[in-house]
């Protein structure tokens, strides 16, 4: 039974409602200047991130990378909504937290140790929903960017492996 809806081991956020922090690891900062230069650009180090979200991040964005590689422009603009998404200090302006649960997490790691706190301790509470607000410019462009990039390896379009279980044709309608 897993009451935050999260694939076991996956990390989850932890409900943080207070003002954005500077990153301050050298190593951690040069990590997200590097990937998510739109972002430190307006906003320099200071973000809603903390290291390991960081670090999971870039990990998470590999795979992105070698997929959407063939067209920088169509990467940048994925990239760049992922970490506005994800670490900007403006998140209130367009995300609203739709569901939450009180968990045990690793310290240091968000990674869930019990599915459920019995104590609903405030300190343990994941964000296990949330809903992002974006424009339909927005993301029409966002698609448009992307649309002729294809993936040698499905031989097909690349934004079909950005849709997840959502048949390709329901993802882009």
């Amino acid at each position: 039974d897993n009451p935050t809806g999260a694939k076991p081991g996956a990390p989850l956020n932890c409900r943080y409602n207070d003002k954005a922090l500077m990153l301050e690891d050298p190593e951690i900062v040069k990590t997200y200047k590097y990937m998510c230069p739109a972002q430190y650009e307006k906003n320099g180090a200071l973000t809603c991130c903390d290291e390991a979200q960081i670090r999971t991040m870039d990990e998470a964005l590999q795979m992105a990378r070698g997929i959407l590689a063939r067209c920088p422009i169509c990467m940048t603009n994925f990239i760049d909504q992922i970490c506005a998404f994800t670490c900007g200090p403006d998140q209130s302006l367009y995300l609203t937290v739709d569901e939450y649960n009180y968990s045990e997490v690793k310290e240091g790691t968000n990674e869930i140790i019990e599915p459920y706190n019995e104590n609903n301790d405030p300190n343990r509470v994941v964000l296990t929903s949330v809903s992002f607000q974006i424009s339909s410019l927005f993301a029409d462009a966002m698609y448009e960017s992307c649309k002729n990039v294809q993936y040698p390896p499905i031989n097909g379009p690349a934004v079909s492996m950005m849709c997840g279980n959502t048949p390709y044709e329901q993802c882009t309608g």
